[in-house]
């Protein structure tokens, strides 16, 4: 076997190039932007690619050096108009950023960015990156990248890598798992009048749980008054929080992490209510983007500890970051004093403590993170995200590497809290759980130290459970409580996936991979049980890959030098507790992914339970070889192939990769919508620059659309910017390749046997399912009790988004104290469920044609002589558009309604019913009157 064979994957194909390497490789070369792996929204002229919005336009090539070098690059280029922003030009993850000055009269510039070092070896990935998301009013055009080197002959343009063909896929062996680990008791502690969205969680004594939720409230849970048979007695404490994501106690002390300040929580009268909240620290900037949180929250050493995301709302316009966001903070809780520990961190929605009392803290793929993390935290580290000027003090060239890098959609999709595991757990003792917000479940990390450095490697654990979880919290026994979460407007789906789960750990044995060590010369793997008398000595009945990250300021991103790796030899242990893969062609920072067979088994006959594992590669030690030895002469040979490989699979695998997170084959609602019978079906879309909706057919093109530019036609009732560009970061192969398995799908067997197992139950409610709503009542006449409730209906509507009541909400609808004195019963609901029947003047939707061309869509909310103020997501009132008198060229009242359909969707029949009651008699105040007196 040749130890020297790499199969690599040019993830920026080359369209129309021929295998092998450019002709007569010099010094300099030529590079085409006709390289580019997919235009997105841009269009070619020629082989010029003139580039009109940036979501998309990567422009990448892959270069060979056979010894090291120094090279400098430049770019051919014309743009009639400054931009914005800066280009980045990536040469082998070293960076460079580029203002891109305008060109007189078109004319073609050349643009030098920079001096790099080659290195030899491996292929070199050089990209150049639009900032993500900016349109252009006038289209910058490329011609080519030239790069010259000072050793002729040297360099060479790499043009036929391919991705390696994986085996075929099964739950846990290539597949996310689909049921709950053997060795896991669970329960759900739900109470069907309170749907709970967690959003902090800890013990205060042995068996009393707090935890925070969205709605702003704290509750309290005495674990030992817990019944699997009646609900749980949640008792309210606190109410009126701002978007709390993070709960902590130090003795008697409770801190709460608010939107944008940390908060502790005071009983001063001693009734077990708190009524006092006292700001510990706001030594930041923010803003009101709905993006902004300070997630999650730790005590160590009397200091608080969190971490902030940063802003995302208006990224498609100027990108603009308030200073110091996408940090990891550290709060005096004696004395506020706060301090910055590191920074580059996008949306770190989950934090806690290592067994050395480390921080761990997991992060979301996105700009600059071309994969989820999970981050062993350095004093000043940085980790990767990058802004906007005034840039973060910690920001550098060279980021920190993360302990584990999470593949999305492989592992993870929104990873969430992190939990180190005690000596209850056996023999996942000190190895660390997090959940997830989108992919679900519970994945399981085992760390290590190599060369002074932390990495390791991340195990599918669990799926199985009914919440999506967010938040844990741990007893001094080791139950496991875990909290749920989810986003979006469907509101049956939030319901489902959000709560509160109890986690036993019972023991059992169950057979999978336990844990994986670097060595010099490649990977340890721990069973958890001994193999089978002569099995694993077979270096061919493991699959291994292994793959890079290329950070760009683009969404995500994609594996570059993807291979499959060798595997050299495979040596079991005398035990059969472990098998030393012995991996030539292992490097440093770059992730190794294995796949074992499903064939393996225990020496008691278990099958396993799950069979890969990814291992980031940080650091090799050096000097401590892995054992290295020949198999026994019975060792366990098969005839039977250790994995099928069939073909035409891609498909599955980038919709199991990129979609499965968000879009079912079944017909159930996840974030996004559902593929079944999309491939053929009409769609109703609206258009992005219009606001009009209309019907399209889901043929080829409309599904290669919908990759390539997600915004362009949107499905309606869908916000923009939901879902990520991965048009960005396929091929045009692979995307041909995720179409096709799309319109397979239209084959109700094909998608039957490709389906979920447990589809979601949906309400599309229409006037038709209530035929008698009964009468209208009043606050004399109404039930308390159906009142209470319908308020909660009210809240979990998102009504206030919009409409105020009793003074105590929104202005971007009608006061609905003054709607029911209008409108009552049929009638009522009926402009609930159709709000386009009839739109009071004050609050009708105006479209906006402009010079330009664009059409703006939305609510006026406010105007003068010269600026005109929109709304045009009312589900994001505080994102305003500002339109320049000036530049309109028309100005029409629109015939739709700004309130968007299906709100109740979410919704019970009785909640609607008890919502109706409720807006009928009166309404009452939002607020209940036996709240707390909060003061701030």
């Amino acid at each position: 076997m040749n130890r020297l064979r790499i199969v690599c994957c040019l993830v920026f194909s080359l369209v129309g190039c021929t295998v092998g390497q450019a002709a007569d490789p010099s010094r300099l070369l030529d590079l085409p932007a006709k390289a580019i792996f997919s235009k997105g929204p841009n269009q070619w002229n020629d082989d010029v690619l003139e580039i009109t919005r940036g979501r998309g336009a990567i422009i990448g090539w892959y270069l060979q050096a056979e010894q090291a070098d120094q090279v400098t690059v430049a770019v051919e280029y014309a743009s009639t108009q400054p931009l914005n922003q800066k280009y980045q030009l990536s040469f082998d993850a070293m960076d460079r950023f580029w203002d891109v000055e305008p060109t007189t009269g078109g004319e073609w510039s050349r643009a030098e960015l920079g001096t790099f070092r080659v290195r030899a070896g491996l292929p070199i990935l050089v990209l150049l990156v639009p900032p993500s998301g900016t349109t252009y009013p006038q289209p910058v055009k490329f011609r080519k990248l030239i790069v010259e080197g000072t050793k002729p002959g040297n360099l060479s343009l790499v043009t036929n890598l391919e991705e390696p063909t994986v085996p075929d896929a099964s739950p846990g062996f290539g597949r996310k798992l689909t049921e709950r680990h053997p060795a896991l008791d669970a329960i759900d502690l739900r109470d069907d009048d309170r749907p709970l969205r967690v959003t902090g969680m800890a013990m205060r004594g042995p068996r009393e749980l707090l935890f925070t939720t969205w709605e702003g409230e704290l509750f309290s849970l005495d674990l030992d008054a817990v019944s699997e048979r009646e609900a749980p007695p949640f008792r309210l404490i606190a109410q009126g929080l701002s978007e709390p994501m993070g709960l902590a106690i130090s003795g008697q002390r409770i801190f709460v992490t608010e939107k944008n300040q940390a908060t502790e929580l005071i009983d001063e009268d001693g009734d077990g209510r708190f009524e006092t909240y006292r700001c510990l620290s706001h030594d930041w900037e923010s803003t009101l983007d709905y993006h902004e949180y300070l997630f999650g929250a730790v005590i160590r050493d009397s200091k608080l500890s969190f971490s902030s995301s940063v802003g995302m709302a208006r990224r498609g316009k100027d990108n603009y970051q308030a200073p110091l966001r996408g940090s990891l903070v550290q709060v005096d809780i004696g004395t506020g004093q706060t301090e910055i520990i590191a920074g580059g961190l996008r949306t770190p929605d989950g934090i806690g403590l290592g067994l050395d009392g480390a921080l761990l803290v997991t992060d979301n793929q996105g700009e600059w993170l071309p994969a989820n993390k999970l981050i062993h935290v350095q004093q000043d580290g940085f980790y990767q995200f990058r802004s906007v000027p005034p840039w973060h003090p910690l920001d550098r060239p060279q980021a920190t590497p993360p302990a584990v890098w999470l593949p999305q959609g492989e592992i993870a999709a929104s990873p969430t809290q992190p939990i180190t595991l005690p000596e209850t757990w056996g023999h996942f003792a000190g190895h660390v759980l997090f959940g997830d917000a989108t992919f679900g479940g519970l994945q399981r990390a085992f760390l290590e130290e190599s060369e002074g450095v932390v990495q390791g490697a991340v195990f599918p654990f669990s799926q199985g459970f009914q919440h999506l979880f967010h938040r844990f919290a741990l007893t001094p026994e080791g139950e496991l409580y875990a909290g749920g979460i989810a986003r979006g407007n469907d509101w049956d789906f939030i319901d489902r996936v959000s709560g509160l789960t109890r986690i036993r750990y019972t023991g059992q044995e169950v057979f999978e991979p336990l844990a994986a060590r670097i060595r010099s010369n490649g990977l340890e793997i721990e069973f958890s049980l001994p193999l089978a008398t002569g099995s694993g000595w077979d270096p061919a009945s493991y699959f291994v890959t292994q793959w890079g990250y290329q950070a760009t300021q683009t969404y995500g991103g994609a594996k570059v030098r993807y291979r499959q790796t060798e595997v050299a030899s495979a040596t079991v242990s005398s035990d059969r507790r472990r098998v030393f893969l012995e991996l030539p062609e292992m490097i440093e920072d770059e992730v190794v992914h294995l796949r074992l067979p499903e064939s393996f088994s225990s020496e008691s006959g278990q099958p396993l339970w799950a069979g890969e594992l990814w291992y980031t590669v940080n650091r090799i030690p050096v000097g401590k070889p892995g054992d290295v030895r020949n198999p026994p002469r019975r060792a366990l040979l098969t005839n039977k192939p250790y994995f099928q490989f069939s073909p035409g699979n891609a498909g599955r695998v980038l919709y199991q990769n990129y979609c499965a997170s968000c879009h079912s084959l079944d017909g159930s609602r996840l974030v996004g919508p559902s593929f079944l019978n999309l491939a053929g079906s009409t769609r109703k879309v609206r258009d992005q620059q219009t606001g009009k909706t209309f019907e399209v057919q889901a043929d080829r093109q409309y599904l290669r659309h919908s990759i390539q530019d997600p915004n362009a036609l949107l499905v309606d009732g869908y916000p923009e910017n939901l879902m990520p560009p991965v048009g960005g970061i396929l091929t045009e192969k692979q995307i041909n390749q995720l179409v096709g398995y799309l319109e397979k799908l239209s084959d109700p067997e094909f998608a039957r046997i490709e389906a979920a197992r447990t589809p979601t139950v949906q309400n599309a409610w229409t006037m038709s399912d209530f035929s008698d709503i009964g009468e209208r009542v009043s606050t004399e006449t109404a039930d308390p009790a159906a009142i209470a409730r319908g308020r909660q209906a009210f809240l979990k509507a998102q009504c206030l988004q919009c409409h105020s009541v009793s003074g105590y909400g929104a202005e971007s609808g009608p006061d609905l104290v003054e709607s029911v004195k209008k409108f009552r019963g049929e009638k009522l609901l009926r402009h609930i469920i159709e709000p386009a029947l009839e739109i009071h003047p004050k609050y009708q939707t105006s479209q906006f044609l402009l010079e330009s061309g664009q059409v703006v869509v939305g609510n006026v909310i406010r105007e003068d002589e010269s600026v005109i103020q929109i709304a045009t997501n009312l589900l994001m009132p505080q994102d305003l558009t500002l339109i320049d008198r000036s530049e309109i060229e028309d100005r029409q009242v629109s015939k739709n309604s700004a309130m968007p359909e299906g709100l109740l969707n979410g919704l019970s029949k009785t909640e609607i019913l008890d919502l109706l009651r409720f807006l009928e008699a009166g309404p009452a105040p939002i607020v209940p009157t036996e709240a707390p007196a909060v003061t701030k």
